[in-house]
Parts: C-alpha cells; sequence; structure tokens
C-alpha cells in the first residue's frame, strides 16, 4: 500500500474525532477547519504526493534491421561485441562493461543495422571492425542501462563528451550508490531528478549516505529513501526529514514503517508532512493516541 493509502485510512478515522476533541480542548472553529483541511490535503496528495514526472517515449520507431528478424543469437553477439569494446579498447570494469553491454536493448539494435553481415559468425567480427572506426558516444548505452528512456537520453547528451572518462566525477559518483547497494535501474531516477550528487567531490556522497544510515539505523531503508526521494542526497540532511523520523521514533514507529509507505511513483514534501503531523497534535492526537491511530493502519 502507498503512502497515500495509509494517509486515506488516516483521514477517515480522524474525520470522526478532530470535531469533539477540539471541543474538549477549546480549539475555534476557525482553526478547527483549517486543521481539517489540511488533513484532507494532506491524504489528497495535493501538496505531499505528485504524480510521477514522465516524458513522453521516443517517437522515432526501433531501427529495421535484417529486415526486423533480430535473433537471440545476434543479439548475444552484438553485446558481446559492445562488451569487448567498452571493457577491452576503452577499459571499462567488467562489471561495468557487462552491466551496459546486457541492459542497452535499444543500443545494440542501434549498432547491429550498422553491418550488412547477417551470419552468426561474422557478426562479431563487423561490429568490431565497425566500433574500431566509429568510436560510440559512451553515454548512451550508460544511460539506457540506467534505466532511462531513449527521450530521457536525448536530454542528457553532450555532443563534445563522448567518453565515460571524460565525466570521471560523475563516474565515480555512479560507483559510490552501486557499492553502496542502489539498483543500477534505479540510479537513472536519480540522476533525472538530482544531477547535482554526480558532480560532488570524492567522499562527500558517501559521508551523505553515512548520516542517513546513522538516522534510520538501516542501509536498506536507505537504499529505499534515496531511490524514492532523491533529492534527499541533495545539499545538507534534509532537516524537515530529520524531524519526522524523530516523531516517528517517538511513537515507537521507526523508519521501517515509513519504508512500507514510500513509493517511486510519488514525490514527498518533508516540511508539509511534519507541519500535518504537528497539527493533529494540537488537536489532542498526543504521543500515545497518534502511536495508536497508525499501528490501526493495516499494510496490505
Amino acid at each position: 500500500m502507498m503512502f497515500s493509502r495509509f494517509l486515506e485510512k488516516l483521514e477517515r478515522i480522524a474525520q470522526f474525532n478532530i470535531f469533539s476533541i477540539a471541543h474538549q480542548n477549546h480549539i475555534s472553529r476557525s482553526k478547527l477547519c483549517h486543521v481539517y483541511s489540511a488533513v484532507r490535503c494532506f491524504q489528497s496528495g495535493r501538496f505531499v504526493c505528485g504524480d510521477k514526472y514522465s516524458l513522453r517515449h521516443w517517437s522515432q520507431s526501433p531501427t529495421r534491421v535484417f529486415g526486423n528478424r533480430v535473433s537471440r543469437a545476434m543479439r548475444n553477439e552484438a553485446q558481446k561485441a559492445l562488451f569487448d569494446y567498452l571493457h577491452y579498447t576503452r577499459t571499462l570494469s567488467f562489471v561495468d562493461a557487462e552491466h551496459i553491454g546486457k541492459n542497452s536493448p535499444r543500443f545494440v539494435l542501434a549498432l547491429l543495422s550498422k553491418i550488412d553481415d547477417t551470419r552468426k559468425e561474422d557478426i562479431s567480427r563487423s561490429l568490431t571492425k565497425f566500433l574500431s572506426y566509429n568510436p560510440i558516444n559512451e553515454f548512451e548505452p550508460f544511460f539506457e542501462s540506467l534505466g532511462l528512456r531513449p527521450s530521457e537520453i536525448l536530454r542528457f547528451i553532450q555532443r563534445d563528451v563522448v567518453l565515460l572518462s571524460d565525466g570521471s566525477t560523475m563516474f565515480e559518483n555512479f560507483h559510490v550508490l552501486c557499492y553502496y547497494g542502489i539498483p543500477h535501474d534505479k540510479i537513472g531516477r536519480l540522476y533525472k531528478e538530482a544531477r547535482e550528487i554526480f558532480v560532488y567531490e570524492n567522499g562527500v556522497l558517501a559521508l551523505k549516505l553515512e548520516a542517513y544510515e546513522r538516522l534510520v539505523l538501516r542501509k536498506a531503508i536507505v537504499i529505499k529513501l534515496v531511490t524514492c526521494c532523491p533529492l534527499l542526497l541533495v545539499g545538507g540532511i534534509d532537516c524537515e526529514f530529520v524531524s519526522v523520523v524523530n516523531k516517528l521514533k517517538g511513537l515507537n514507529l521507526g523508519c521501517d514503517w515509513l519504508a512500507r509507505y514510500l513509493s517511486v511513483k510519488k514525490t514527498y514534501n518533508w516540511r508539509r508532512i511534519l507541519e500535518t503531523m504537528e497539527l493533529l497534535e494540537k488537536v489532542g492526537f498526543k504521543e500515545k493516541k497518534l502511536s495508536n491511530l497508525l499501528k490501526r493502519i493495516q499494510i496490505w
């Protein structure tokens, strides 16, 4: 269940209690209406969650290759040729070259369209020859391997920078994310939404990840957090997020509870989340009552 579903349940439970609690605590009707409106907005996602930023699909049709008859064997040969080029010619690590070769199918098809030989034994040799005389823009298959769509890749390609070694800082921070355990196909979203983290000086990104790990106590939660909320890694540690975490700890819920409701399809405004929790406290949902309320929410 996503976080917005939790908020929907919270609002249904809270709406039956807010008015009586407000009366007992002598809260004005105007403030009560403001609180109730905030809860409804919080539930609906108007200022907490936004639709995932989407881009239209690439308008071009896939390149026609050999009359659109591309066998698995042909793809494998093309992947191997791309791996050999990246690893042996361009000296990328074995892991990086293998990942790019196996996870850039559109680029592989584009490579196949550059040769005329259709026999399996000729494909690897023909592609090796082609790549020897036609250096590629290495960022194209690299970005595709990170899960970016073709239309998104076009936004980030720089015609004057074609070698991954030319973007050494970016590549170093990419490796920091990989070594920490963030899946390759999730890093594309981080690049789209928080490109600043890919120009950090050596060691900065690792320190930010470690700081969040000390806060939420588990690496698996940090991985879920930064893949759903990449902006947490931009700038200093997010103070509003820290306050939300501390409140959850005070309610004996912790970050495991929070992580279950996060979704890569939404964006989160931690300041507004914090404000809404504080408003609920002001109308009578103190620690024990709010904790019991949150614990009643079932996760399906």
